[in-house]
């Protein structure tokens, strides 16, 4: 009988604060985009370049399992200012029905969008990244006659 094992060397360290730091962002991004006016076209790219650093980072670091955490969190993170946005721009009671629909509902389509772009651009530099260094698999002894 053989036995085979994989052992992986893995050192654990904090990735949440770029996490929290692109959720920030996105919320800003978000509120600038629900406000409208001339710095939504801007806002926008501006989110996209942010989501795209941080799938290059979660990538880069091999945590691409974060890609399905991540839209979470910028809902967590931008539920609050997109609702204050709303109200800002279509007025106290209408706007906090329209921004109560744009963070229940339009929530699904802006993580669809978040959780598509980061795991295109994650994706892309693990598969470029390759192998992590510090796999080594032992086979174990013969079987025994």
């Amino acid at each position: 009988m053989s036995v085979i094992v994989t052992v992986r060397e893995r050192i654990e360290r904090g990735r949440s604060v770029a996490l929290y730091l692109w959720a920030v962002v996105m919320a800003v991004v978000l509120f600038v985009v629900e406000l409208g006016g001339s710095g939504a076209r801007t806002a926008s790219w501006l989110g996209a370049a942010a989501t795209a650093l941080l799938g290059v980072y979660l990538g880069w670091t091999r945590r691409f399992p974060t890609v399905f955490v991540a839209p979470l969190v910028s809902w967590l993170v931008a539920a609050v200012p997109l609702l204050v946005a709303s109200m800002i721009h279509h007025g106290p009671f209408s706007g906090i029905w329209i921004g109560l629909a744009t963070v229940t509902i339009g929530w699904i389509g802006i993580g669809g969008a978040e959780f598509l772009w980061l795991a295109l651009v994650a994706g892309a530099v693990r598969l470029m990244r390759g192998p992590g260094p510090g796999v080594s698999t032992i086979i174990g002894p013969p079987p025994r006659p």
